[in-house]
Formats: structure tokens, C-alpha cells, sequence
């Protein structure tokens, strides 16, 4: 099986492209492999790919799960004040700077599901000094400074930037030729029943939408007790790619995924079916 890898001139670069390690402290390389004609996303230990003498902790961890994981650990510290606040003590901000900072973060995390991959890549790169892959957790090193910047303070930069750690648990199981990181339970498909139910509405929605009746948009939405917006937002849905609802139907969407997530990112969502799947950090096909 062909394995290719991917560098900063590829269409989507990688999110944690030069940023990631396996616990030998190697390098890890975004790359990815193509099987029965779908593709699928990973970062590997350089010494897998040629590079080097494949050290005991060489890893192949799914790239979509771990861009999605780290992505979900950046939003859940900016909507927390008090975590956010506390990560930020080292700098010792006076609350004339520290207030405007944690509304900042608050305002981000807010718009997060919202956001494009692009700027969600510029964000973590702006914050972010490394990323450790071990047998049992995953490690996001963030530089202090650099997100009281990224939060709109005009700090310093220090020398050296203090940090803070922010663990994820993993587990390890054997592939190949060395070991490959299991997020959770990232082998196994899990359905979403709320994400499926979700999908069934939109669907019956855009049925009596379209349907031939003397029926107004009033009295429909006056008939089912839903917003305008709510049924336009359902409408929309209606129209995901046929492999994202595969996907979803399948158990397959990206960690994190929830329907109010998905429902609420609806008036974002692009028409491209490919650029659906980059925006809802669904593996890429």
C-alpha cells in the first residue's frame, strides 16, 4: 500500500504538521495511505517512513481523531474563565488586561464549531509549542505568552515561555509494523442516536418544505411549533453529502461531534461536499 507524505504544500497542510512527536522525542510526519480507493490521514513516526532507526515507541496515529481531540481540549480551556485564568497566572496580568482576555477567549470558543479549519490551524499553531504522542496519553504543550497574545494582550514574549500541559488518555495496540495510538474507542464505530435522529428530522422537514401544498412557511412552522430558523437550519442539513451521512449513520463522525454542534454550525455550512467534510473535520475521503 502506497504511503505518500504530505508537506506544507498540500491543499488542507496538517494541523499539527511539525508540532507532533511519538515518546521517543522523533518527529512525526503527516502522510497518508490509500485503500480501495479511499484515503486515509495519519501522522507516523519518521523512522516508520525511512527516516532513521525505528526507535521502541514509533507510532501511526489516525489524523482526523487527534487533529479533532486537540481541537476539542483548545475550546474547552478558552470557554473555561476559571482554567483559562489560571493557565494565564504566570504572566501576572493586571484585570484591565486579564478581563478582556478571558472575554476574548470566551467570544472564540463561542464561534468555535463556526470557525473554518484554516483558522482553527492558525489558532492552535499560534499557541501551541508541541505535542507528545505516549502509550498511554497524549500531551498538548501550550506556551503561556503566546496565547495571552493569542488572546489579544500585548505581552512579551519570555525567554524562557513558561508552559502548561494538557493531557488526553490514550491506549496503544499493535499494527504493522509498530504500534498505532486508539483514541477512546476510535476501532470501534459508534452510532450517535441524537446525531441520527437529527438527520431523520431534517430530512422529513425538507419533504414537507418541498412537498406540492397550499401549506404557507407560516403555517407549517406555526403547525410543528419551530422557528423559521430552525426549519431553515434543518433544510440545510438535509443537504450534507450522502458520505458524511453514511458516516454518521455508520458511527463514524469525527470526537466531539454532537447534534446541537452539527445544528448549530448548519448557516456555516458549505455547499461543496468535500469542503463539508474539511469543515466538520470529518476524515477526508
Amino acid at each position: 500500500m502506497p504511503v505518500h507524505t504530505l508537506g506544507v504544500g498540500a491543499k488542507e497542510p496538517s494541523l499539527l504538521s511539525g508540532l507532533i512527536f511519538d515518546s521517543d522525542g522523533t518527529r512525526m510526519t503527516p502522510t497518508h495511505a490509500n485503500k480501495r480507493g479511499r484515503r486515509f490521514h495519519y501522522y507516523v513516526s519518521a523512522s516508520l517512513i525511512g527516516r532513521g532507526t525505528i526507535g521502541p515507541h514509533a507510532i501511526r496515529v489516525p489524523a482526523g481523531e487527534i487533529d479533532g481531540l486537540v481541537l476539542e481540549q483548545i475550546r474547552h480551556l478558552l470557554a473555561s474563565p476559571l482554567k483559562l485564568a489560571e493557565a494565564l497566572v504566570p504572566m501576572e496580568l493586571a484585570s484591565a488586561t486579564l478581563d478582556p482576555a478571558l472575554k476574548r477567549a470566551k467570544a472564540i470558543a463561542r464561534e468555535w464549531s463556526a470557525t473554518s479549519p484554516a483558522n482553527h490551524r492558525a489558532f492552535v499553531r499560534e499557541i501551541i509549542t508541541r505535542v507528545a504522542v505516549s502509550d498511554s496519553e497524549i500531551t498538548v504543550r501550550i506556551g503561556i505568552a503566546r496565547l495571552a497574545r493569542a488572546l489579544g494582550t500585548t505581552i512579551r514574549q519570555a525567554d524562557p515561555e513558561p508552559t502548561f500541559d494538557v493531557t488526553i488518555a490514550a491506549k496503544l495496540q499493535r499494527a504493522g509494523k509498530g504500534k498505532r495510538l486508539i483514541i477512546g474507542d476510535a476501532q470501534e464505530e459508534v452510532i450517535d442516536p441524537s446525531l441520527v435522529r437529527l438527520l431523520q428530522e431534517a430530512h422529513g422537514i425538507r419533504d414537507i418544505v418541498l412537498a406540492d401544498t397550499t401549506e404557507t412557511l407560516n403555517e407549517i412552522t406555526a403547525q410543528r411549533k419551530k422557528s423559521k430558523g430552525y426549519l431553515t437550519a434543518m433544510t440545510r442539513l438535509s443537504y450534507l453529502a450522502p458520505p458524511i451521512v453514511n458516516d454518521i449513520l455508520c458511527g463514524r463522525q469525527p470526537p466531539g461531534l454532537s447534534a446541537k454542534q452539527l445544528l448549530r454550525t448548519s448557516n456555516t455550512l458549505p455547499l461543496d461536499w468535500s469542503a463539508q467534510r474539511a469543515h466538520l473535520r470529518f476524515a477526508r475521503a
